[in-house]
């Protein structure tokens, strides 16, 4: 019986944990793939269109996205895009998440404005949000 319960730990450690980790990895990596998407459309469609409430749904969802970023990342959820430093400095992952979040809210306020120089701008800040975040986290 002791074997077979050592059997089911190890099973449990190599095949199921490794597949809930990659469960986490492909979540993420198909949200992220379609914020760079959303992003693209704010700055290509939306804005050049004066489409405010487009950009403003989008930064709602995108500060939703913020508040989830973190539990997107669970320990051992490691992914070809992610790099180990998520986990050795975790607080500041957690902060440049939190700043997406309040360049998100930024951004949804601007757009509500209908001034196309002020939603440029916050547009623009939450992108640098982004970037800030891909320059220590993520593998080119």
């Amino acid at each position: 019986m002791k074997k077979y319960i050592s059997l089911v730990i190890v099973f449990s450690a190599f095949v199921i944990v490794p597949s809930f980790a990659n469960e986490f990895a492909k979540m993420r990596s198909d949200r992220f793939e379609a914020l760079g998407d959303d992003i693209k459309k704010v700055f290509r469609t939306h804005i050049p269109a004066n489409d405010f409430a487009a950009i403003e749904a989008f930064a709602i969802d995108a500060e939703a996205w913020a508040k989830e970023i973190p539990s997107a990342f669970p320990e051992g959820s490691n992914s070809k895009d992610s790099k180990p430093e998520i986990w050795e400095n975790w607080s500041d992952f957690e902060g440049k998440a939190n700043a997406f979040g309040l360049a998100s809210v930024e951004l949804a306020r601007a757009a509500r404005s209908n001034d196309v120089e002020l939603t440029t701008a916050a547009a623009k800040a939450m992108g640098d949000t982004c970037k800030a975040c891909h320059k220590n986290y993520r593998q080119d």
